[in-house]
């Protein structure tokens, strides 16, 4: 194999792998990526045979004549399959996403393809244009899609969905909406199509602050309801308000997620309370799926007593080997810091631990009796603490099994 052959095989294998919220990230490391800040420079890219193409046009007003040296030679290439394209911020409208559209319809060697258009103005009309070309595409199999702050309305947001839903060749997809006022209708038309996919196995999605509610993540919840196909899932619900109830529907709902073995999830800023902290914490106690957890309860109002639900429930779970632990900004004191050091230490699965204690007046003291317990744990390996000052230093080398 070329060198270029042998990155492109490289990239396509980890492809399968690597979530879609990961791509882009990715392609931009690839040292075979051939790169463009310029509308002629990524229309010679596309022109040119290169497998793996990273295109950088914010803010050039890409309308009519300008949208088209992107999206004619887009359509008729026949060498990249890694794409990034970045069109931030230049209005083009749901004419420019139609013209897009139908360039990622005609071309047939994509595989992998990371598109940002946020603030483009949309509308419900570029996001069915959009729908329907992800619908017709038959190559991608990786998607990371940044549609946040495009008024796509219920009636965009469904559109897409569906769209999403009936393509049979997406296994790995990411969905940023961030910011964008989707409200709890916006949530559950989203949802709805993209749960009962059957190829996704892979689902990032970013909900941050929409203004969903309780009603929003119950609809989330309730769309997910019975899936059996999700092993990667990332959900990120933070600044929603969803409140107790809403955090006991999307636990619920994950506890039915029979193939689920890594889990994302971002409830900050939710007002769970220690009662909703408990809800989590008998979830994570009693699951036996989610190898990996990243869970973010930043600013939660939990108090000693829900971040010790949570710790505790950390230390009872068997099947946890990677966790991250967001507890940042509730008030935990230096007591807080010594309940989850020594519940998290006593835990034998966790090999890898990032744990965020961000403002929450630990001193001096908490920070030994943090130390001091992690001190005492053999089996992690990596493990890493933010928010305070801990000693780590002497720790034991993990024990091997």
């Amino acid at each position: 194999l070329g060198m270029a052959s042998a990155v492109t095989a490289a990239a396509a294998a980890a492809a399968a792998v690597v979530p879609a919220e990961e791509i882009e990230q990715r392609i931009e490391a690839n040292a075979a990526t051939q790169k463009a800040a310029t509308l002629e420079d990524a229309s010679r890219l596309l022109t040119e045979a290169h497998a793996s193409v990273a295109i950088f046009l914010q803010q050039m007003q890409l309308v009519g004549p300008r949208m088209a040296k992107l999206t004619d030679p887009l359509a008729l290439n026949t060498s990249t399959t890694i794409l990034h394209l970045d069109l931030r911020n230049n209005n083009f409208g749901p004419e420019g996403a139609t013209m897009l559209g139908e360039a990622l319809s005609s071309n047939s060697t994509l595989t992998t393809l990371s598109l940002d258009l946020y603030y483009n103005k949309l509308g419900p009309e570029g996001a069915k244009a959009l729908g329907e070309a992800f619908e017709r595409n038959t190559t991608l199999t990786s998607l990371a899609l940044n549609i946040a702050w495009n008024q796509l309305e219920v009636e965009g947001l469904n559109a897409l969905s569906e769209a999403l839903r009936r393509n049979t060749s997406i296994s790995s997809l990411s969905i940023g909406l961030a910011e964008s006022m989707i409200g709890a209708e916006g949530a559950k038309a989203l949802c709805d199509g993209l749960a009962s996919s059957t190829t996704i196995t892979s689902l990032s999605l970013n909900l941050w602050s929409n203004a969903i509610g309780e009603e929003g993540a119950k609809a989330v919840a309730s769309a997910f309801e019975g899936n059996t196909s999700l092993t990667f899932f990332s959900l990120n619900l933070g600044m929603n308000l969803i409140g107790e109830e809403g955090t006991k529907a999307v636990i619920e709902t994950f506890a039915q997620l029979t193939t689920l073995t890594t889990l994302s999830l971002n409830l900050y800023f939710n007002l769970l309370g220690e009662n909703g902290a408990k809800m989590v914490g008998d979830w994570i106690a009693a699951d036996g799926k989610v190898t990996s957890l990243s869970l973010n309860l930043g600013q939660n109002e939990l108090g000693v007593a829900g971040a010790g639900e949570i710790a505790r429930a950390c230390e009872k779970n068997t099947t946890i080997s990677t966790l991250s632990l967001d507890l940042s900004d509730n008030a935990l004191g230096d007591e807080g810091a010594k309940i989850i050091g020594e519940a998290l230490s006593r835990n034998v699965n966790l090999t890898s631990l990032s744990l965020d204690l961000d403002d929450n007046d630990i001193e001096a003291e908490g920070e030994r009796m943090l130390g001091e317990a992690f001190l005492r744990n053999t089996t992690i390996a990596s493990l890493k603490v933010v928010g305070c000052s801990v000693e780590l230093s002497a720790r034991t080398a993990p024990q091997t099994k």
